[in-house]
C-alpha cells in the first residue's frame, strides 16, 4: 500500500480549488496512476478531501457514485425547490393585466397595492397568494421596483407657487 503523504505539494493539482471533472478523475481514475492501492488505503482520498476542503468520507461518497453512474453524476445539478405557483404564460398574462393599470380593474385610484395586485392576480390566474409571494412576484419575476406617490394637496396650484417665489418671496427676504 505504501506511505501516504500529507502534505498537498507532491499532490498533482496542489492547493487550488478543483472542479467536479478533477473530482471525478482524481476519485475515478487516479487509481492507475497511484499504485493501485492506495485509494483503497485512503491516502488519495485524504489528499483529494484536503484539496478540495471536505471530508475524506465525502470523496468516498463521490467515488461510489462515480463508480455506479460515471463522472457525469459527479456533476453540479440546480437547487431544487418548491416549485413556483405560477407558470411562465400565467406571469405574463398578470404583466398584462397590471399594465393596463388599477383603474381598468375597477380600483378608485391608479395606485398598486400588494393587496389590489393579489386580487388581480387571483382574477387573472386563479391562484391566490400570499402578500410575500405577490411581493416577490413583482419584484422577481416582473422586475418592477416600489414606487410611492409624492405626497402633494389636492389644492396645489403651480402657478401661484411660482408668482409668490418670483415676487413675495424677494420682498420677504430683503425685509420690506
Amino acid at each position: 500500500m505504501g506511505r501516504c503523504r500529507d502534505d498537498l505539494s507532491t499532490f498533482a493539482f496542489g492547493r487550488r480549488v478543483v472542479s467536479s471533472s478533477f473530482v471525478a478523475a482524481a476519485v475515478g481514475g487516479s487509481a492507475s496512476r497511484s499504485g493501485g492501492g492506495v485509494v483503497r488505503g485512503g491516502c488519495l482520498e485524504r489528499r483529494v478531501a484536503r484539496a478540495v476542503g471536505v471530508c475524506a468520507e465525502s470523496v468516498r461518497r463521490w467515488r461510489r457514485v462515480w463508480e455506479k453512474d460515471g463522472a457525469s453524476a459527479l456533476r453540479r445539478r440546480a437547487s431544487t425547490g418548491r416549485p413556483p405557483k405560477l407558470d411562465d404564460s400565467q406571469v405574463e398574462a398578470v404583466r398584462t393585466a397590471l399594465e393596463q393599470g388599477a383603474r381598468a380593474h375597477g380600483f378608485e385610484a391608479d395606485l398598486w397595492t400588494l393587496e389590489r395586485v393579489g386580487e388581480v392576480v387571483a382574477r387573472v390566474t386563479g391562484v391566490v397568494l400570499s402578500r410575500a409571494s405577490v411581493w416577490r412576484l413583482l419584484t422577481g419575476r416582473l422586475g418592477w421596483s416600489l414606487q410611492r406617490p409624492g405626497r402633494r394637496a389636492v389644492e396645489r396650484d403651480e402657478s401661484e407657487i411660482a408668482r409668490w417665489v418670483a415676487h413675495e418671496w424677494p420682498r420677504i427676504k430683503k425685509g420690506r
